[in-house]
């Protein structure tokens, strides 16, 4: 995998955790930590047809909520 599409979904993954967490919990660079560690493991173990629908799924979501997970604001 090229690194800068490594970057990109660990980025989108990081910032799905965070999405999804009480925000008085955890912090960027857990959420990071977390989704580095799952990037990893996919490059480890092809993906399953399950996890590449989540995956797409959760970029799609992000896309359509107009989410900017280059550059959060």
């Amino acid at each position: 995998m090229h690194p800068e599409e490594r970057v990109h979904r660990i980025r989108a993954r990081a910032y799905e955790i965070y999405s999804s967490r009480n925000p008085n919990e955890g912090s960027p660079e857990d959420d990071w930590w977390k989704a580095e560690q799952e990037i990893e493991r996919e490059e480890e173990f092809p993906a399953s047809p399950a996890r590449m629908e989540r995956t797409r799924w959760s970029e799609l979501t992000l896309t359509a909520h107009g989410k900017d997970i280059e550059n959060p604001t």
